[in-house]
């Protein structure tokens, strides 16, 4: 993330004395480039040496307060999304005296060349966006899994122990939102499954919550489809309070970054992931079929392990 400060002028301000809504979108624009200036990426240089442009693809913003003339303003920047044919940029717009939230917004561009045509990012800025040799749109892994013996197929890459773990945006139970580095620097459990109302996945959060009691340097997360709602009526229901509930129905973003993205229903395929205090994974299962368990014992014995 990147923040920069602006001061309101009189020129950006509408016959009401408050900044234009148009204006917003330009600030949104200077929060871009100083973000990717300051992850080593002038997009000057893009442009001129490598022909390559951030062309704007879809752009919204949602206002809460009014700024006006004089104030000063904070616009932080974050990249949430990132391949190798686009990029997604999310915006806040605050207030720098009373911290109160103007506005909030997200641009989505695609690369393009020269002619405006879509075109692949160079990989000598692979790595300051955050895109990896297995990051390309719409990565599908056909028969990757099955239900009852019917191929199904994986959005997003089949991740192995060793690779670092991919960054993701799910919600908690209060509705906000949570990323890889917000689910803390020990070792954790991701135990994916495709909805709490199942026989299966009901089993595989029971026994993760009854273990998670056991293991206090060990954090274990159930992350499902489900509404963030529905989890914790399940767990207000059957007492599950040692495993911390996350949501990716909002975007998938969990589920495409890990590959565990069921294309034809939208919803989770059955895996556990094992990640380190580096944020690198230890320990991966894609269960070959969904109405399969998991191996527990595995998974367990890495988390063990990795806590000492």
């Amino acid at each position: 993330m990147n923040q920069i400060r602006l001061r309101v002028r009189y020129a950006e301000t509408d016959q009401m004395g408050v900044v234009y809504h148009a204006n917003y979108l330009i600030w949104m624009e200077m929060g871009r480039v100083e973000l990717c200036r300051s992850m080593g990426v002038r997009y000057r240089d893009m442009e001129e040496q490598d022909g390559v442009l951030l062309t704007v693809a879809e752009a919204r913003c949602r206002y809460h307060a009014p700024a006006r003339y004089d104030d000063e303003v904070v616009v932080s920047t974050k990249v949430v999304r990132s391949t190798s044919r686009l990029i997604e940029f999310e915006y806040e717009m605050q207030s720098a005296e009373s911290r109160q939230k103007l506005a909030t917004g997200a641009t989505v561009h695609v690369f393009c060349g020269r002619e405006l045509k879509p075109c692949r990012l160079p990989e000598k800025y692979w790595n300051a966006f955050g895109v990896t040799a297995k990051m390309t749109d719409n990565m599908e892994r056909q028969g990757a899994t099955t239900f009852k013996g019917n191929p199904l197929t994986l959005v997003g890459p089949e991740l192995k122990a060793g690779e670092k773990a991919p960054d993701f945006e799910v919600v908690d139970g209060g509705l906000q939102p949570v990323s890889l580095n917000q689910t803390g620097e020990g070792v954790r459990i991701f135990s994916v499954l495709p909805s709490l109302d199942t026989p299966v996945c009901d089993i595989q959060t029971k026994r993760f919550n009854t273990e998670a009691a056991q293991m206090p340097n060990v954090k274990i997360f159930t992350i499902s489809m489900d509404l963030p709602f529905a989890q914790k009526r399940y767990c207000d229901a059957y007492a599950v309070d040692n495993v911390k509930m996350l949501s990716d129905h909002k975007s998938g973003s969990f589920g495409a970054a890990y590959g565990t993205l069921i294309k034809e229903w939208r919803v989770e395929s059955r895996a556990i992931f094992v990640v380190d205090a580096n944020n690198t994974i230890q320990h991966a299962e894609y269960v070959k079929e969904v109405a399969d368990h998991p191996d527990y014992d595995a998974a367990l014995a890495k988390a063990k392990q990795l806590a000492g």
